[in-house]
């Protein structure tokens, strides 16, 4: 594991003071070898209320849960990272998501959706066996997170959360929410001894058995079939006319989904746009 790069608050002050004279985070980082995450994780360590022109945001995003938040939320519920309560370290709420970089245009999206003004950093993600480039979308908002936790999406989340009851009680809600979590920690792939396609998402035991309910239900996709792998679980559905439902469900009137796995369906399934 790399160690943390360690900037004192000397240095920190003259960023800023150059920051504050027109200079630029890009600028900064590419100048002293380090990434332009590393530089704001930094900076924000020292300033956590700190608020450049260049990193503005909606503060009130989640104030009121329509269906691009709950898409967000979604995705967030699966594959994002909330850090919170950074009081004793100085460092600002925050939440992240980080992604292939070739998925890049959902995080554009969701930034222009939340009115952020600033980059989406792109890295070479350390670790395993392939150092692929990924994306980052990281936004900086004590009040967005605030209501995170009110809405039940939680720091240190992935063994124990429950999909929130807003999007259990509201089924125009609860798809757009099922669109996010499949495009953050979901797939869609041909199987083929059976020749079909399969629809899989993961996630912890009590997420995996909630969903499956909930599509049985109100969808009448059955109940699917939950498997273990490691310490993770997978709800998977499969069947022509069970995909079909599902790609209504996700799709129909809207605009903001991962076009990966859009096409995914579309490529062996061609039919489903018709």
């Amino acid at each position: 594991m790399p160690k943390k790069i360690i900037i004192s608050k000397e240095k920190i002050d003259s960023f800023i003071l150059e920051l504050k004279n027109n200079g630029s985070i890009s600028n900064i980082a590419k100048r002293e070898n380090i990434s332009e995450i590393t530089l704001r994780s930094r900076i924000e360590e020292y300033y956590p209320n700190l608020n450049f022109k260049n990193n503005r945001v909606d503060h009130t995003f989640f104030d009121t849960i329509g269906p691009i938040q709950a898409y967000i939320i979604g995705f967030i519920y699966t594959d994002g990272c909330i850090k919170s309560n950074y009081k004793q370290e100085k460092r600002q709420d925050q939440w992240v998501i980080e992604i292939q970089e070739r998925d890049i245009h959902i995080l554009e999206l969701m930034k222009k959706a939340l009115n952020k003004v600033g980059p989406i950093n792109t890295r070479k993600k350390l670790g395993g066996k392939s150092k692929q480039l990924t994306s980052a979308l990281r936004v900086c908002s004590t009040q967005q997170i605030n209501k995170l936790k009110e809405i039940g999406i939680y720091p240190k989340k992935s063994f124990t959360s429950e999909i929130p009851k807003i999007f259990l009680e509201n089924k125009d809600l609860f798809r757009h929410f099922l669109r996010g979590v499949f495009d953050g920690n979901g797939c869609v792939y041909f199987n083929n001894c059976r020749k079909n396609l399969v629809f899989e998402i993961c996630g912890n035991k009590q997420t995996c058995q909630t969903l499956a309910t909930i599509l049985k239900n109100e969808y009448d996709l059955g109940s699917g079939n939950i498997y273990k792998t490691s310490s993770i679980f997978k709800l998977v559905i499969s069947g022509k006319k069970r995909i079909k439902k599902i790609f209504d469900l996700l799709y129909q009137d809207t605009d903001i989904f991962l076009l990966r796995k859009y096409n995914k369906f579309i490529l062996h399934e061609p039919d489903l746009i018709k």
